[in-house]
């Protein structure tokens, strides 16, 4: 079976790039051309990786159609997927970086901040973290899941591989900055509920959490909503 998030991955090229481009077509009428052309109309509004893995899509299922007999072969397979881009990657340097530490200090998400750019998790899995994946005592945090996004909000999800689960060690002064923003979180914790008794917090599956992270919802550049960066709760 599919990890979730592979299939969402699938599903969303077919949905948006493969049965809109070339259209309702038979398998069996299926061509190399067609897919050419198909794949040269999404570079003209996908970036390269994009276009690569709605052909890997198409080819995948043309490859399982081909198993159940139901297609004689995979005319994806005879198509190019184009010349990939490799992207270089923005890495700071120490004068930068020693910059950047100084710009958080104070900021409500400084810890996530710290973690980040020093023990350097993805994105998405330091999102996912929560206070029990983080042991004080050893100074280690543990990522073993993901913030997803789909199109109606965000999920957390395991990590796909065994391997991707992993310990992080962090530096002293970045438990320390933890060790203050918890505190911190718990005061605020405990002020809403003495003012509210009704009040309660859930993480984005409904369980009770330990920070307001759900509760609060920033919007990126592009319009799109994204989760606050204080990601432990």
């Amino acid at each position: 079976m599919l990890p979730k998030r592979t299939w969402r991955s699938y599903e969303l090229h077919v949905r948006r790039n493969l049965i809109p481009n070339p259209g309702r077509v038979a398998l069996e009428d299926l061509t190399p051309v067609l897919i050419d052309n198909t794949l040269r109309h999404l570079r003209t509004r996908l970036s390269p990786r994009s276009v690569s893995l709605a052909r890997t899509t198409l080819s995948l299922a043309l490859t399982e159609a081909k198993k159940l007999r139901i297609i004689h072969e995979n005319v994806a397979a005879e198509v190019g997927g184009g010349k990939k881009r490799r992207c270089k990657a923005d890495i700071l340097n120490i004068e930068q970086a020693q910059q950047f530490l100084q710009a958080v200090q104070g900021h409500r998400d400084e810890s996530i901040l710290l973690v980040n750019i020093t023990a350097g998790p993805r994105q998405g899995e330091t999102l996912a973290a929560t206070w029990p994946d983080l042991d004080f005592d050893a100074g280690t945090l543990h990522l073993h899941s993901t913030l997803a996004w789909e199109e109606g909000g965000a999920t957390i999800e395991e990590n796909k591989t065994p391997s991707a689960n992993r310990r992080i060690r962090l530096l002293p002064f970045v438990l320390g900055s933890l060790r203050r923003h918890k505190a911190a979180q718990d005061a605020e914790r405990a002020k809403r509920l003495a003012e509210d008794e009704t009040w309660h917090e859930t993480t984005s599956s409904g369980a009770v959490g330990m920070g307001d992270r759900s509760a609060v919802r920033l919007s990126s550049g592009d319009g799109r909503p994204c989760w606050n960066a204080l990601a432990f709760r």
